[in-house]
């Protein structure tokens, strides 16, 4: 019996919140996407594990998410992060100013965040405004 490394870039999870078993994650995430998650209304804990390595952060379709965590604003090699479909989303946790390594942002669908994210005249603007490239519109690359 042979043993193969397997070196794991993007990981897809089925979140079962009613049992919350979630022993399984590796914390040395690179990207994350949690999509259709309507019962989800905060960031689970054991994801702060990645604070480290994690470089693409994608939440789609969570109805119910209505705030980001401050503890996001350690995560120092985060460089795209892509909030779609999140209607109770409501504004970016303070301290995104230390997110240096933060060169993407996208906002959709997003009604609250987005308007509070105006450049120069959203009260959030200026959380962001050392992100290069920040739009309201999805896309993926």
């Amino acid at each position: 019996m042979s043993l193969k490394l397997i070196r794991l870039q993007k990981l897809f999870i089925v979140l079962d919140l009613a049992n919350g078993n979630f022993q399984v994650i590796p914390l040395r995430l690179q990207k994350l996407f949690i999509v259709l998650v309507p019962g989800m209304v905060a960031l689970p804990e054991w994801f702060r594990g990645a604070a480290n390595t994690l470089q693409v952060l994608c939440i789609w379709y969570c109805e119910n998410l209505d705030a980001l965590p401050w503890w996001l604003t350690s995560f120092t090699s985060l460089r795209k992060l892509v909030l779609k479909s999140c209607p109770k989303l409501l504004s970016l946790p303070e301290g995104m100013d230390h997110l240096t390594a933060l060169r993407e942002v996208q906002i959709a669908d997003c009604p609250h965040l987005e308007s509070r994210c105006q450049r120069d005249i959203g009260e959030d603007c200026e959380k962001i405004s050392h992100v290069p490239h920040v739009s309201f519109s999805f896309y993926v690359d």
